[in-house]
């Protein structure tokens, strides 16, 4: 395994990644190529699910990071027909997604099918988000135009702010994400992951590179950098036809070891509980029960978020 921080060269695909940009640099050479990418979308601004981009404008929505386990309906289907008419092809998801996709496809058809898999807290389960989508919508009377689960050009690449446009009104917001981040919306499964390991099911990972020392550390100027670990040779060809795309630094894999990428989370002491409120309780209820975040730092930091 080779590891990596990299960013992309330019700036608006930075600014328009989750990160540094290289999902965009890996899959323009595959489109240049003739090949398709699949990744996961908002339908609607609210639905994850899998799609299928011949082209980069439609590659370009896979761009940002969704909280919520995606739709992958008919997705192996396709994915067998590309590889069956020669097509490389591109696969971008969660490590038990790459592993599902890989187990389907099967040897015979694998040759030119890339697998790309983020590093991966855990997939929030789709009951809790249209939870949370339901509640935001009553309270600011309007649809769910689009979502940025972390809008990092207002708030920096380390903030995580939810972002949502709600009958053309911005919201910014982080109620989901307190809870995201005390692990109570993971099905059972997740905490269980046997790919939450250095040993990656992907021919490449791609995930935020939290971390670093010295000139690593200097690289890092919170518009996104991107930690890529590249695991196979199919990998790292990909990688070396990439390089023209991006400024990168071989990395020390020890200065950016993030809990999801090696190991497990326990399961929360109120998981249990949580779960059998989620049906009794509103968002509201859920949130005020579970979250962690004093109220004094929920009111500051809705003041702060109205200032930006």
């Amino acid at each position: 395994m080779e590891s990596y921080i990299v960013k992309h060269k330019d700036e608006l695909i930075r600014a328009a990644s989750r990160s540094g940009g290289m999902f965009t640099a890996l899959t323009d050479y595959v489109i240049n190529q003739g090949g398709v990418v699949y990744g996961c979308v908002l339908e609607n601004g609210i639905q994850a699910v899998h799609k299928r981009a011949a082209t980069k404008e439609e590659r370009d929505t896979f761009r940002g990071s969704k909280y919520v386990k995606s739709k992958m309906q008919g997705i192996i289907t396709q994915i067998k027909e590309d590889l069956l008419t020669g097509k490389i092809v591109l696969f971008s998801g969660t490590p038990c997604q790459v592993m599902a996709i890989k187990k389907q496809v099967g040897t015979s058809l694998s040759e030119k099918l890339i697998c790309v898999d983020i590093v991966c807290h855990g997939t929030p389960s789709e009951k809790c988000w249209l939870k949370y989508v339901a509640f935001l919508q009553d309270k600011y009377k309007g649809k769910i135009q689009s979502v940025n689960f972390r809008n990092k050009n207002e708030f920096g690449w380390s903030a995580h702010v939810e972002t949502f446009l709600i009958g053309n009104k911005r919201y910014n917001l982080r109620q989901y994400t307190d809870l995201f981040y005390r692990h109570l919306l993971f099905p059972k499964a997740c905490f269980t992951c046997k790919w939450k390991s250095l040993k990656r099911i992907g021919d490449i990972t791609l995930g935020d590179a939290w971390g670093g020392k010295g000139e690593e550390k200097i690289f890092n100027d919170n518009k996104g950098v991107s930690l890529v670990l590249v695991n196979t040779d199919k990998g790292k060809k990909l990688f070396e036809q990439s390089k023209d795309s991006i400024i990168y630094k071989i990395c020390d894999i020890k200065h950016y070891m993030q809990e999801p990428l090696y190991t497990n989370y326990s399961i929360p002491e109120d998981y249990e509980n949580f779960w059998m409120d989620m049906d009794n309780l509103s968002w509201h209820e859920l949130y005020k029960k579970y979250s962690r975040t004093p109220w004094w730092k929920q009111v500051l930091r809705n003041i702060y978020y109205k200032i930006k």
